[in-house]
């Protein structure tokens, strides 16, 4: 049966395995074999998605097509999926929406592979304000605009702020890590 006739749970619910098979194989695809696998099921999740009207999970889907256009080194596609990403989340979602600082970090780490630093840290900076306005200072999605902003830092040599700013990811990774253990009070 064809999934355009299924009703719109079945279809909600496949457009969710097809993004969360997508992106496994995104994360555990290191020699980029199955990149046409990975992107015909985001393709496909991308259509029900919209199809549906759901417009989180088709930014979802555009930002996860955006990292696999980075993987490949296709920057073009990898930016229109990231921005077009940006744009449905900053129009559905309230501004401090952790889902807007991923689209930030995302684009952040494009303009790194690209080497226009200086984008890529105000896109980390704006992924870093957002992520502690929705979800806290000490949060580990936190970390990962730290991390960004240090690997800027360090590629134009200002030793110093780089290494401020992974000591700051360091120290949030440390915390989550001593109350994994249940060592924090």
């Amino acid at each position: 049966s064809s999934t355009g006739t299924a009703a719109p749970d079945v279809r909600r619910e496949l457009a969710q395995i097809k993004q969360g098979l997508a992106v496994a194989r995104l994360v555990h695809n290191a020699d980029r074999s199955e990149d046409a696998l990975i992107a015909a099921l985001l393709q496909e999740a991308l259509e029900l998605n919209t199809a549906l009207g759901e417009h989180a999970e088709q930014a979802e889907v555009l930002n996860s097509l955006g990292i696999l256009a980075t993987k490949k080194c296709l920057f073009e596609e990898a930016e229109a999926h990231l921005l077009r990403s940006l744009m449905i989340r900053e129009q559905h979602l309230p501004s401090s929406d952790p889902a807007i600082a991923q689209s930030f970090t995302s684009l952040g780490n494009l303009k790194i592979q690209t080497e226009q630093l200086n984008e890529a840290l105000e896109y980390f900076h704006s992924g870093l304000k957002r992520y502690r306005e929705g979800l806290g200072e000490k949060h580990p999605k936190v970390a990962w605009a730290l991390e960004g902003i240090a690997k800027v830092y360090k590629q134009v040599n200002e030793l110093h702020l780089s290494l401020h700013h992974i000591n700051e990811a360091i120290d949030i990774r440390m915390l989550l890590q001593s109350s994994a253990k249940g060592t924090e009070l």
